[in-house]
């Protein structure tokens, strides 16, 4: 929708009616001036795959996503790849529970000011690929992947290469 729109900082969304969209990948990607974003007034009931949605916004500071709840989500590849700038990240809004692919998901976070994710609620029963899914995000300490159902997972590979700094996982 907005790629290769540069010097874009600012964009409103207010009466953006989004309830027939299936498909919002690339939306933002490569938005590198884009310092905040409010979705919250989205319908996102027919979404199916958001993949790069925000990847390469690394000067995103503030995020407020639509409710994913009643969503059809099914891939969520590079979602938040490169958000270096986030210092929040609240996704207990979002349906994972048909989601196949979270690769590269929040890989490359870089010097983020984020250190910690809580993502005991996601339902990952249909999860086939995590593929790099943290890779190159030295300053997490803390994940929490306590409802984590990996009964499907057949590629894991580099799911955590590279977080040096690791202090605390929880898988069930």
């Amino acid at each position: 929708m907005f790629r290769f729109c540069s010097n874009i900082t600012e964009i409103d969304f207010t009466n953006f009616d989004a309830s027939n969209i299936l498909m919002f990948s690339e939306t933002f990607q490569n938005r590198k001036e884009l310092k905040s974003l409010d979705l919250s007034n989205w319908d996102a009931t027919k979404l199916t795959k958001i993949d790069n949605l925000f990847n390469g916004c690394n000067s995103l500071t503030s995020l407020k996503l639509p409710n994913f709840k009643d969503s059809k989500l099914t891939s969520m590849v590079n979602v938040f790849r490169g958000c270096q700038k986030l210092t929040s990240l609240n996704l207990s809004q979002i349906d994972t529970s048909q989601v196949k692919s979270m690769d590269h998901m929040f890989s490359n976070f870089g010097d983020i000011a984020l250190t910690s994710l809580d993502l005991s609620y996601f339902d990952t029963s249909s999860l086939v690929s995590s593929y790099n899914m943290f890779y190159n995000s030295p300053n997490l300490l803390y994940i929490n992947l306590s409802s984590f159902n990996t009964s499907k997972l057949t590629n894991a590979l580099g799911m955590f290469s590279q977080c040096k700094k690791f202090a605390f996982f929880r898988f069930i």
